[in-house]
């Protein structure tokens, strides 16, 4: 896990530039991985206050294929709200794995000049993208 590999960076980058902060060594540690780590966490870290506090993540592949759709054609889409293309079965695979993450049901409505549509915010996903979060759900898991 990549949090993990973090938290033996921060330590190994400290034993070696003793006189680095700790926001030198997050710093460090975040050009090294796809992860961001908090400076104040690599504070606790190698001051011996803490260690990484990780819950596994087992993602399911809905979430994989929706961080997918939000970086191609959600994002093209041109619209406030919803996923707007041209092809009904893939709005509704859209729909579809968009339930099995999440548990809400997204309909699929024509809309005009022949393009298909959903009318969710996606709010929490386009977090997800915006964070970085998705580095972490989208890496190895154990």
């Amino acid at each position: 896990m990549l949090y993990d590999e973090a938290y033996e960076l921060a330590l190994e980058a400290k034993r070696a530039h003793p006189k680095w902060g700790h926001k030198r060594v997050a710093s460090y540690v975040s050009k090294r991985l796809p992860i961001r780590v908090p400076p104040l966490t690599v504070y606790f870290w190698v001051r011996g206050l803490s260690g990484p506090n990780v819950t596994p993540l087992r993602p399911r592949p809905a979430l994989g294929y929706l961080v997918g759709v939000l970086a191609g054609d959600y994002r093209r889409s041109r619209v406030s709200k919803g996923l707007r293309v041209r092809n009904r079965e893939f709005a509704e695979h859209y729909a579809r794995m968009y339930e099995e993450a999440t548990g809400a049901k997204l309909e699929v409505h024509a809309g005009g000049e022949g393009y298909w549509r959903t009318y969710e915010s996606a709010a929490w996903l386009k977090e997800l993208w915006r964070s970085g979060l998705w580095r972490v759900a989208a890496s190895r898991q154990e």
